[in-house]
């Protein structure tokens, strides 16, 4: 069986990640703890660019928390492993980081 959908109807809009890079140097102060919704998360890949800026910022916060909404369960495991490596980075740089992954509707929830 061949799965063929149109990703408009599904209102995927995969973001490249020079754009999310760009959208994500648009913050240059962080709190000390933070929590980022991802309300449509796909496989991360704007959290991943929102991640890189922080733990790179001249004070970056102490503790990051993600809650990632994403309904295609065929992108739930790039996000978790996205996700995963954000985590791993942040905790090399000594910030706490926790995660949650939501297949659900983010509007609905």
């Amino acid at each position: 069986m061949v799965l063929q959908f149109n990703i408009q109807e599904m209102g995927q809009y995969f973001t490249p990640y020079v754009v999310a890079e760009k959208m994500a140097k648009m913050f240059c102060h962080f709190p000390e703890e933070m929590h980022l919704l991802d309300a449509g998360a796909g496989t991360g890949i704007l959290s991943a660019a929102f991640i890189e800026t922080a733990i790179s910022a001249t004070k970056p916060p102490a503790s990051i928390r993600i809650t990632a909404y994403e309904l295609d369960e065929l992108l739930i495991p790039s996000l978790v492993e996205t996700l995963q490596a954000c985590k791993y980075f942040s905790e090399q740089c000594g910030i706490d980081f926790e995660y949650q992954v939501k297949q659900e509707d983010f509007i609905a929830d």
